[in-house]
């Protein structure tokens, strides 16, 4: 009876973890990218598809163009159904992605939770109106390095290509 029983569950082990490992769906993501690439500083940046840009072309460079990434492709970008050459392009702005993005979180988290925490102990006032005071200088600080915006000025050092990135959010 031991043995049915020590059998059975070996049976169950192999058959469960070989069920767990299978692959599904296929959940993979492609996102294309502007890459941003400066070699005297050592910087890469990203702008990702479907971000609000702002460009000057070489042509006008007095007028400054707004828009929305819709593709990216070799050499190209098209921005509200324009292509957009880079080369024709002298600035790009827009919201890059890199760890500044993910401190300004941090910081709007922390400050909005301080302040709360503050607000709590609004009986004692300079201990209270201290500690939000505190918390509302972590929030604008972190609003403020969420929402900035990044000028890539091509003449001065800055390359701009495609990029895709691919990952697995199954992986």
């Amino acid at each position: 009876m031991k043995v049915n029983f020590i059998l059975t569950a070996i049976v169950f082990f192999c058959v469960s973890a070989s069920v767990i490992s299978q692959k599904l769906i296929d959940d993979t993501k492609v996102i294309k990218v502007l890459m941003f690439e400066n070699e005297h500083k050592d910087k890469k940046k990203i702008i990702n598809q479907t971000a609000r840009i702002k460009y000057k072309l070489r042509s006008d460079s007095k007028r400054v163009y707004k828009g929305t990434l819709e593709d990216i492709k070799e050499g190209l970008m098209v921005v509200d159904g324009q292509v957009i050459l880079f080369n024709d392009c002298s600035m790009i702005a827009g919201r890059v992605f890199s760890e500044e993005l993910l401190i300004g979180g941090v910081c709007s988290g922390i400050g909005l939770t301080t302040i709360i925490f503050g607000a709590a102990l609004a009986g004692n006032i300079i201990v209270g109106g201290t500690i939000v005071a505190g918390g509302l200088a972590a929030l604008i600080a972190g609003i403020v390095m969420v929402t900035k915006v990044k000028r890539f000025n091509l003449d001065k050092g800055w390359v701009v290509h495609s990029a895709e990135i691919i990952y697995n959010a199954a992986e």
